[in-house]
């Protein structure tokens, strides 16, 4: 096998695409590639989701990015959809507004949290169960996982996307002048988010140490799932160490009187998609968008549309207005990949002092059978042969030091 083979297997082996163009998306592609083992991501492909007994159909996707562990996203891909789903056909038909359907998928959320929670508590005081059959549910609630859910409605072409955490939703769609515009439909849930450095201040009043360093009692994240020491009192952190043998109460020596400090329930925005004209939806975790700003992400998705021969745009319905050759990738065509790795250069020698992010110059256009693993690949290194292969060659657990878990879907429109 050769070297290009290997990173094209490496980049693809989790990759897939589908076709859902009865409920007006006309083609879905995923990729992941994992760095810690097990990989702590989780997703649902796009699927049809039934609701109201068969009368509609939409399309839900989801990402779930696990830490401290793959349980908790491992639950959640388990069984989100299906809560949401199970909330959304309790609506009748004249209460089916979006404030509702946005009501709905937050009490889902919720619920579901509340359940993983809750039955870990319970379960670990049980006299009726071994050990064995506690731990599981120990897993699931000490583990945490951020939660993002897109549904899109196709009678009406609504999106209604639901954040938990730092994963993201990007809208890409065209405008006039040919250019593509990103619209972020998901708001990152972190201490970096001044709404919720402020809400986390709001509630837990007069408690320093809460937030410093940019985190929640050492947590990057301010919305979770799981979670389970975030969430209780300092006695039940204590008992539940003891019994699990697992670590001693989050915060150390900081006063941590007023728990919860992690909620699970998600911002719920609703978007609606013009009536003409080709959109696209990037949905990753947030390994991805530690590499790219949204704008790469809608640009790079473009750039592998406009390589497409014409039968493959024929085949995804696709009609494209071609972007004007002011766009970056037209306006200064990226250099050879040779340029990039002259005689001489000393990569690991230069690690500290290199710029691993996504650049406009390393932007390359290979695989054009996914546009997800088209995203993985300039994630990893792009054109940059040493960088790509490098990163790549990483594995567990030296891997998480030059890489996260990195998942990506992109939907058509």
């Amino acid at each position: 096998m050769s070297e290009d083979d290997d990173i094209r297997r490496k980049l693809s082996q989790d990759a897939y695409s589908v076709s859902l163009d009865a409920l007006g998306v006309k083609r879905a592609d995923g990729a992941q590639l994992p760095s810690n083992s097990p990989c702590e991501d989780r997703y649902n492909r796009a699927q049809p989701v039934p609701l109201w007994e068969g009368e509609e159909t939409w399309v839900g996707v989801t990402i779930f990015d696990g830490h401290y562990g793959w349980q908790t996203a491992d639950h959640l891909e388990k069984e989100l959809l299906s809560w949401v789903q199970a909330k959304l056909n309790k609506l009748q038909p004249a209460s089916r507004t979006d404030a509702s359907i946005q009501d709905a998928i937050e009490a889902a959320f919720t619920e579901l949290d509340d359940s993983i929670i809750n039955n870990y508590v319970a379960y670990a005081r049980s006299k009726d169960m071994t050990l064995e059959q506690k731990v599981p549910y120990m897993e699931v609630a000490m583990a945490g996982s951020c939660a993002l859910l897109v549904l899109y409605n196709p009678n009406t072409k609504t999106l209604y996307t639901a954040c938990t955490g730092d994963s993201r939703a990007v809208l890409g769609y065209q405008a006039y002048d040919g250019t593509w515009l990103p619209v972020a439909l998901s708001e990152d849930q972190t201490c970096a988010n001044d709404a919720e450095a402020a809400r986390l201040r709001e509630e837990h009043p007069n408690e320093e140490g809460v937030l410093k360093d940019g985190r929640v009692l050492g947590l990057a994240v301010s919305r979770a799932f799981g979670n389970f020491r975030w969430k209780s009192r300092r006695e039940e952190q204590e008992e539940f160490g003891r019994r699990f043998l697992h670590c001693g109460p989050v915060g150390g020596r900081e006063r941590t009187p007023t728990p919860p400090y992690l909620i699970a329930r998600p911002v719920v925005t609703v978007a609606r998609l013009r009536d003409e004209g080709p959109a696209v939806l990037v949905v990753a975790s947030d390994g991805i968008w530690d590499q790219f700003e949204n704008y790469e992400v809608v640009d790079l998705v473009v750039r592998w549309l406009e390589a497409q021969p014409e039968s493959s745009l024929a085949a995804m319905r696709m009609t494209l207005t071609r972007t004007p050759d002011t766009v970056w990738w037209k306006k200064t065509p990226p250099p050879p990949a040779e340029a990039h790795c002259p005689p001489g250069f000393d990569f690991l020698e230069r690690w500290n002092n290199f710029d691993i992010r996504f650049r406009e110059e390393r932007g390359v256009v290979e695989d054009l059978d996914n546009v997800a693993v088209h995203i993985l690949r300039n994630a990893c290194g792009g054109n940059h042969q040493e960088l790509l292969r490098a990163r790549l060659a990483y594995r567990p657990p030296f891997s998480r030091d030059v890489r996260d878990d990195l998942t990506v879907q992109v939907l058509f429109f």
